[in-house]
């Protein structure tokens, strides 16, 4: 039956079915054979010497053994109505954290109508990254969540203005990953300056701190996309909408189409230069 899920918010019920009132969270212990119900909401598992699970659950922050015994964490709350959103099964056993795990993105290239589509990111202030979705079809969080939660993920009712509201500031929170270790420092100096060389063309497009002009570009990869931030691109390959490029390397060969920059006016060093700049964003 449809029932209402409370958040612990005023405006923070939202309607899903189906949903029984009493269902938890569980995982499925391989070793025993079993599916094990949780308590919380938990975001990592873990299995000791002996074989038993240790749970980690967020709120209320506390670890969880297989013998019935707990560990409190923390007695702060960390109760966030726009996490339980992301985290919440939508009714057809998927969530937003499916594809974005931890709100970053599964590595993954997806066959929608409209063509391959490479997902995307959500960490490092992805509310400045508006429109949404590779064709920019989406322009604001409302937009969004139409399409992804209700169509696609078949919540079954709208949520709410102030729902959306606090999921856009659940995602906007989400730290950006740390840069990639190991890069040379100086050769990541020389690629900034390559990068920023006006010939060159990277940042006509590749502007401002998200390194995007949040517009959409035909730069001849099949059709005209949004530019994508260029923040933590080097942890995130394959690139492009379709995936096509399955290194940063690969971005200056075929992959890269035939209208994106002039890198054709660097010299092999200096494109590895290039490439140690784009792995320190």
């Amino acid at each position: 039956p449809n029932a209402a899920v409370d958040f612990g918010h005023p405006d923070a019920n939202l309607w899903i079915q189906p949903w029984d009132g009493v269902s938890q969270p569980q995982f499925q212990d391989e070793a025993a054979g079993k599916s094990v119900t949780l308590k919380g909401q938990p975001v990592a598992v873990a299995f000791d010497a002996a074989g038993k699970y240790v749970v980690q659950s967020r709120e209320p922050a506390s670890l969880l053994f297989e013998d019935g015994t707990s560990v409190t964490l923390s007695k702060e709350s960390h109760a966030d109505t726009g996490h339980t959103l992301f985290h919440m099964d939508s009714g057809i056993g998927i969530s937003c954290s499916s594809c974005h795990p931890e709100g970053g993105e599964d590595g993954h290239v997806w066959r929608f109508p409209e063509g391959l589509r490479r997902t995307l990111p959500l960490e490092g202030g992805v509310m400045e990254r508006a429109p949404f979705h590779w064709d920019g079809t989406l322009g604001d969080m409302d937009a969004l969540v139409s399409e992804v939660m209700v169509k696609r993920m078949a919540v079954v009712t709208q949520p709410s203005e102030a729902q959306v509201k606090v999921l856009g500031s659940f995602l906007e929170q989400l730290p950006a990953l740390p840069a990639a270790e190991g890069v040379d420092p100086a050769a990541i100096s020389r690629g900034e300056s390559l990068f920023r060389r006006a010939d060159v063309q990277c940042a006509s497009c590749h502007v401002g701190p998200q390194y995007t002009d949040n517009q959409l570009q035909d730069v001849g990869t099949g059709g005209s996309f949004v530019t994508p931030s260029l923040i933590g691109v080097g942890l995130r390959t394959a690139l492009f909408h379709d995936g096509c490029a399955a290194t940063i390397e690969r971005r200056f060969g075929a992959c890269g189409g035939t209208a994106h920059g002039k890198p054709e006016l660097l010299s092999g060093s200096e494109r590895a230069d290039l490439i140690a700049f784009l792995r320190s964003l």
